[in-house]
């Protein structure tokens, strides 16, 4: 049997609001503010086309992509983009992102309510917090791709099942709310939410040997609810548009790569420094685990920890094991990892003076010193140096008010590191996260925006160009990041031979061409208008990789021969 969970009950309703406010404080500053700041960026502009066309055609069923289906993804992100653009009325960079932004503050909640309830407070606030500040999730929260949602949703199906059964919810409820959030993970992206859910319980009940839970029948209506969620929209969306298609969305994501044994090999020590890598800084408090002393004086786990570390069990190896797995299909369990974060931070501070633990922390405090004060000097020397035309976009005053801050920060960690407790500990892991988040909003974020490209300016001066009365029409599908910032759609019009019959004046189209794009010769008269490029860095437009050449059609009897679409993109 384990411990009973903790009661919640001498945390006063004050201070849960307390905490809370605190949270959604840093969550606000972490990622709100960043979000009018950074252009959108690699597949945002995909997503948000996707939502887009729903709003302007009215087909909510399946994704589109310049009127055509578009179903590589299942469409819950896209829904919720759209619900936002049509209350406020536009789609900016807040309404495309908002989702992922409150989906990333709701996680960073969600972990504190659980890791109050079932271990500490500290463990909550250090769970909610070592999340929020992660290198990938700083990333990942304040861009409008799946990831933010999709952990949402993994995480609160097995964190809410976890805690209904820890606090002995009645089973229905518990069984309910884990399978509903598992089949909204499902609606965001594929197999994932309900393989990882299911399977993590499963093994979990089974190393518990509550078989009676298990085979309860509430169990059987979480699974009918599921079946019901999922259904209602892949039973219409297949009648629409085909079972094989709606099939596609959930298995889209397979990592199909060529299979070699040093590839292999490679994979399997790249993948975990990788993960390692994205869970900095607070991967550093997951490398104790594996020192002999620290998990002796970690005593008896607690039941969250040892839930944790079966749901990571049941996942690591889906995206370990299959050669060419991104970093990303993992981070649906960074949460449960956050809590394995918080329960040694909580063991830190229950340590006495002199054991391993206790030593691991002041360590791990001088180390945060130290880089805050070498992050704040090697600010300045890059800000004010002579080669630091892209860090011009940093203010002065904010630059030297980094180091203060920063200086400022490294001496009242050095300062605690001596002290022995909850308190030092919260303060310190705040003031961690404090730091790192800041350096991701004010820092990072700013020389990023500087460095990528912005299309709507181009985008929007291409239609600007445009004469009264004439449309751009594209001769394949465009690249989202061109049809979404232009401000009417763009329809596909395929030209094999001849361009349309109703085509008598000269009439504009676009096609990509350069990297992934169209090399064929155009077999009609037609003249270049101007090339856009769609590279994600800003460069000299003759070195762009990627560009859209936008032309016109001239009269049938203009004495003009074919020319590749590259070619005129290399020569612009």
């Amino acid at each position: 049997m384990t411990e009973p969970a903790p009661s919640s009950t001498s945390l006063t309703p004050a201070r849960w609001l307390w905490d809370f406010l605190l949270l959604a404080g840093f969550a606000g500053l972490f990622f709100f503010l960043p979000v009018p700041t950074l252009p959108l960026r690699g597949e945002e502009t995909r997503r948000a086309q996707a939502a887009r066309e729903m709003v302007e055609t009215g087909v909510w069923l399946y994704p589109q992509q310049q009127r055509q289906l578009y179903l590589t993804k299942p469409p819950l992100l896209y829904w919720l983009i759209a619900s936002v653009a049509e209350v406020r009325g536009k789609f900016d960079r807040w309404t495309v992102r908002l989702p992922s932004v409150v989906a990333t503050a709701l996680v960073m909640l969600l972990l504190y309510v659980y890791g109050r309830c079932t271990v500490s407070r500290l463990v909550g606030w250090c769970a909610a917090l070592s999340y929020g500040t992660t290198a990938s999730i700083l990333d990942k929260g304040v861009s409008a791709e799946i990831e933010a949602v999709f952990i949402l949703f993994i995480a609160g199906s097995l964190l809410v099942w976890h805690l209904g059964y820890v606090r002995c919810w009645p089973p229905l409820a518990t069984w309910v709310l884990g399978y509903l959030l598992a089949a909204l993970g499902m609606l965001t992206k594929g197999l994932q939410a309900p393989c990882y859910f299911a399977g993590a319980v499963t093994v979990y009940l089974a190393w518990r040997r509550d078989w009676r839970f298990l085979l309860h029948w509430s169990h059987a209506v979480g699974l009918v609810l599921f079946a019901l969620v999922v259904g209602a929209w892949l039973v219409p969306c297949a009648q629409q548009v085909g079972l094989a298609p709606v099939l596609h969305t959930f298995t889209g994501d397979t990592v199909s790569r060529i299979f070699t044994l040093q590839g292999f090999l490679a994979h399997l020590a790249r993948y975990p420094l990788e993960t390692f890598a994205n869970l900095l800084p607070w991967s550093v408090v997951l490398a104790w685990y594996t020192v002999p002393a620290c998990r002796r004086e970690l005593g008896r786990w607690p039941e969250a920890a040892a839930f944790a570390l079966v749901c990571v069990a049941v996942a690591f190896p889906t995206c370990w094991l299959p050669v060419g797995a991104q970093p990303r299909y993992f981070t649906p369990l960074y949460p449960s990892l956050a809590v394995l974060m918080a329960v040694v931070l909580d063991a830190v501070a229950r340590s006495e003076a002199g054991s391993a633990l206790r030593r691991s922390w002041r360590l791990a405090l001088l180390s945060a010193a130290g880089i805050m004060l070498l992050a704040g000097f090697a600010l300045v020397i890059a800000r004010f140096g002579p080669y630091a035309a892209r860090l011009r976009v940093l203010p002065g005053g904010l630059v030297m008010g980094y180091l203060v801050a920063g200086a400022a920060a490294a001496v009242l960690l050095l300062r605690w590191r001596g002290d022995h407790g909850v308190r030092p500990v919260a303060l310190g892991v705040a003031l961690i996260a404090l730091f790192f988040g800041v350096t991701h909003a004010a820092v990072i974020v700013p020389v990023e925006a500087e460095i990528l490209t912005d299309l709507a300016g181009p985008v929007a001066a291409v239609h600007a160009q445009l004469p009264p009365g004439h449309r751009l029409v594209s001769l394949e599908r465009l690249y989202h990041g061109f049809t979404f910032h232009y401000p009417e759609p763009i329809p596909v019009c395929l030209v094999e031979s001849q361009p349309p019959s109703e085509v008598a004046a000269p009439t504009w189209f676009c096609i990509d061409a350069g990297k992934g794009g169209s090399g064929l010769k155009l077999p009609f008269a037609w003249e270049t208008v101007t090339v856009v490029s769609l590279d994600r860095l800003r460069k000299d437009a003759a070195l762009a990789q990627r560009t859209v050449v936008v032309g016109r059609w001239l009269p049938r009897e203009a004495d003009t021969h074919p020319v590749s679409v590259r070619e005129t993109a290399a020569k612009y």
